[in-house]
């Protein structure tokens, strides 16, 4: 019986985190709301690829469950938009236009069903070489994929 080596796991580097805000908007609807959230941008050194996803989320309190709850058949913007496989290109400006998916959480996947395609425009806050600090002083979650 042969020894069989386990494959080499893939090297990754950051190459920055971009924190962003501005407005998206379901593509179904015109009605538009502040978001606020983060990208990451690491490369896989083994394959040559970059790899860029994130997401953003209501800028709006979440006081609002209690309105949404007792209105249930007026629009609400969703709490969180997702992006994946963005190119590098898409986010080098200080503002850009990125298309996502809705989420409102809950459901069995995570997110409530339906989940729409969403356009956002966004500016770039800031852009950092390293994963942001949480409260604690420990690298917030930012783990590639």
């Amino acid at each position: 019986m042969g020894c069989q080596q386990k494959p080499a796991k893939d090297e990754y580097r950051l190459i920055e985190h971009i924190e962003v805000a501005g407005q998206c908007h379901e593509n179904h609807v015109a009605q538009s709301a502040e978001y606020k959230g983060s990208l990451v941008h690491w490369f896989n050194v083994t394959k040559g690829k970059h790899n860029v996803y994130g997401g953003v989320d209501s800028a709006e309190d979440l006081d609002k469950v209690p309105e949404e709850t007792a209105n249930p058949n007026k629009y609400h913007p969703p709490f969180i938009v997702t992006f994946d496989d963005i190119t590098p290109e898409q986010v080098a400006q200080p503002e850009f236009s990125l298309s996502g998916i809705s989420c409102r959480p809950g459901g069995t996947l995570g997110c409530n069903q339906p989940q729409y395609e969403t356009s956002c425009r966004l500016r770039v806050v800031r852009r950092l070489d390293h994963l942001p600090e949480d409260t604690d002083g420990k690298p917030k979650e930012g783990t590639k994929k």
